[in-house]
């Protein structure tokens, strides 16, 4: 991996020290509701605008 080849020099350059983890159950679990959440958001103005354009006759299929 990228950073435990570029963890050196940013220690040396930088101080910045780098440390690979395992991910911990809190955040396993922010990084599962962030796309959740961004689902949710976006699917309130789309039913929204689904429910509209389904009122105005849009979508429907015309006869023959």
């Amino acid at each position: 991996m990228a950073i435990s080849v570029l963890a050196p020099w940013l220690q040396a350059g930088y101080g910045l020290q780098i440390q690979l983890r395992p991910l911990s159950a809190v955040e396993w679990g922010l990084l599962a509701s962030v796309p959740m959440a961004a689902l949710l958001v976006a699917l309130i103005p789309g039913v929204r605008t689904w429910k509209q354009s389904r009122s105005l006759g849009l979508g429907e299929v015309a006869e023959p």
